[in-house]
């Protein structure tokens, strides 16, 4: 499958994206935030038949509902932890391709510094694992 690969300060509305990461009828919608901007978003989703995941850091999972709740959509959206839903990838991926966690955690972050490279203009986003 074809994930879009945009900077990270690309928005989403002059791009027409529905979010971040939109994956047939799912839109990832990733910030370091709250998540209260990216409700609005998640609504448009709902709106229109896409099914949003908002991922938020673990610390702000509770304001995020809040605020998804708030807006009358908190049982229509996946509000998860970037924390939790990278490590269950990680441990997904490995499990199937019968590897180790950190092998696997290395190809998608050298992954992540490749598609970086392609259309980000801040190279200190990049990650270096040691």
């Amino acid at each position: 499958m074809e994930v879009p690969n945009h900077p990270g300060h690309a928005a989403d509305a002059p791009t027409r994206r529905s979010g971040d990461f939109p994956l047939r009828d799912v839109s990832y919608h990733v910030t370091a935030t709250d998540g209260k901007e990216a409700v609005a978003r998640c609504k448009q989703n709902v709106e229109t038949g896409v099914h949003p995941v908002l991922l938020v850091p673990k610390r702000y999972i509770e304001k995020a509902t809040i605020y998804a709740d708030i807006a009358g959509i908190g049982d229509r959206v996946s509000v998860l932890s970037i924390e939790d839903f990278i490590t269950q990838n990680v441990i997904e991926m490995s499990t199937q391709q019968q590897q180790d966690f950190f092998s696997t955690l290395r190809a998608i972050v050298d992954e992540y510094n490749r598609r970086l490279e392609q259309v980000e203009t801040d190279m200190s986003l990049k990650i270096e694992l040691f």
